[in-house]
C-alpha cells in the first residue's frame, strides 16, 4: 500500500504538481502514527499489545520531495494577527515567540524542561538545546514574554505543558497552529513557516550565513533558502506600521 502510494506520487503529473502538499500529508501520517505508539506505550503496561502496530511511513520519508529552494515564509501581517490572536494565552504566545525570534523549531520546543535549559550570560540569555554543539541566543523581547510566563508556570516535568500537565508533543503544535491561525483569519501556517521568519528577519537586518546558521542550529548551504527577496519587500514595506519585530507582551 505504502509503496503503491509514493509510485503515484512520482509518476501522477497530478501528484508531482502538488508534491508538496502529498509530501505533507504523508508526513503528517509519520506523525500521526508516532503519536499514536508514544500514547500507548505510555497508557499500556504489556507494550506486546502494540506490537501489531507500527509506523509504517517513517521507512519512505527520505523517498519525498526535498525541501524547496526557497523556504516558506508568513507576511508580516499575518505573523502581527496571530499573535494577537494568541494574547490571552501566555503558554502560545511563548511558544510562538521563541520560534519567530528565536528560532526554535517544535522539536526543540517540546524538549525544554524549565527554566535550567537557559543560562544567563553577559549579553543576553541562551538556551541549550539538544542536537546543538552551541546554546542559542534568546533575543531580549522574547526574553521578557518567556520570564513573564515563567511567572505563572508550575514546575512539572517541561517547561510546556497541556491540561493534563503532560508534555506538548508535536502533533500538539501542530493542532495549535491550525487553532489560532484560523483565530487569527490567516492561511493555515506550520510551526516549521513561523521559525523561517527568523531566519527572514536575520537576512534583511544585515546578518551574514554564518551568523544565521547558528542561530537556526542548520547548516550554512540550508541556511542559503532563507534569502527570500519577497520577504524582504513586504518587511521593509510594512515594519513602519506593525511591532512584531520586536515581540510585545502580552496584556
Amino acid at each position: 500500500m505504502y509503496r503503491n502510494i509514493i509510485s503515484i506520487c512520482k509518476k501522477d503529473k497530478k501528484w508531482t504538481d502538488r508534491s508538496i502538499d502529498s509530501d505533507k500529508k504523508f508526513r503528517e501520517l509519520h506523525s500521526f502514527s508516532k503519536f499514536l505508539l508514544e500514547e500507548w506505550s505510555d497508557r499500556l503496561e504489556d507494550e506486546s499489545k502494540t506490537s501489531s502496530f507500527k509506523d509504517y511511513f517513517e521507512p519512505y520519508l527520505k523517498q519525498l520531495v526535498k525541501e524547496k529552494e526557497l523556504a516558506r515564509m508568513i507576511p508580516l501581517e499575518h505573523i502581527d494577527r496571530l499573535l494577537t490572536a494568541s494574547a490571552e494565552n501566555h503558554m502560545v504566545y511563548t511558544i510562538l515567540t521563541l520560534m519567530y525570534r528565536a528560532g526554535l523549531s517544535s522539536t526543540e520546543i517540546i524538549a525544554l524542561k524549565g527554566p535550567e535549559d537557559f543560562v544567563q550570560y553577559g549579553d543576553g540569555l541562551y538556551v541549550f538545546l539538544k542536537g546543538r554543539q552551541e546554546p542559542c541566543y534568546i533575543p531580549e523581547d522574547a526574553k521578557e514574554i518567556l520570564f513573564s510566563y515563567l511567572e505563572e508556570w508550575e514546575e512539572g516535568r517541561s517547561l510546556f505543558y497541556n491540561r493534563s500537565k503532560n508534555p506538548l508533543n508535536t502533533m500538539y503544535i501542530s493542532r495549535m497552529m491550525k487553532k489560532y491561525c484560523e483565530k487569527a483569519k490567516i492561511p493555515s501556517y506550520s510551526a516549521e513557516a513561523v521559525r523561517n521568519c527568523c531566519a527572514f528577519n536575520l537576512f534583511v537586518y544585515g546578518a551574514t550565513e554564518e551568523q544565521v546558521s547558528d542561530q537556526m542550529g542548520r547548516t550554512v548551504c540550508q541556511i542559503k533558502r532563507y534569502k527570500g527577496m519577497g520577504y524582504k519587500k513586504n518587511l521593509k514595506k510594512r515594519s513602519a506600521d506593525l511591532v512584531k519585530i520586536r515581540i510585545e507582551r502580552p496584556i
